[in-house]
């Protein structure tokens, strides 16, 4: 997920926290500890309420990064991912630090028909930046017919 403000939204790293929140998801007490790791190519991959943030990098190396930085090295790392390009990342940089690896390739979301109406969604997120509020299809379709 990316990390910093959009739009109204401040903190998009924040947003996703508080939103994982709502859904009784907290991992804040992973690790009491909240931090940076570094720019690249003007992403800034952190760390912070026990999410680690990416910032759309390869997660192999910021991952690495991550446990470099908490100074642990873990015997075995789980890692579920849509994407076969991070889960490829992650395992070629575990290669050499002899944690064991263990992805799987989730495909659930591909498997199911999804057809977007590109005209709709982009209306919603241009009302969710503008507004920090998003619209259900039908209170997006209602303001776009009149």
């Amino acid at each position: 997920m990316p990390t910093g403000a959009c739009g109204i939204i401040p903190s998009l790293e924040d947003w996703r926290i508080d939103h994982l929140k709502k859904h009784n998801i907290d991992f804040s007490r992973a690790f009491a500890v909240n931090f940076e790791l570094g720019d690249h190519n003007d992403k800034r991959a952190l760390f912070k309420s026990g999410v680690l943030c990416a910032d759309k990098q390869d997660k192999g190396p910021v991952l690495l990064a991550f446990l470099e930085k908490i100074r642990y090295k873990p015997s075995r790392i789980i890692f579920i991912d849509n994407k076969l390009e991070y889960l490829k990342s992650v395992e070629e940089a575990l290669q050499e630090t002899k944690i064991e690896f263990t992805g799987f390739h989730y495909t659930a979301v591909e498997d199911r028909p999804c057809i977007v109406d590109e005209k709709l969604a982009e209306f919603q997120l241009l009302h969710l930046i503008q507004t920090d509020r998003w619209l259900t299809h039908q209170e997006a379709r209602a303001m776009l017919s009149n």
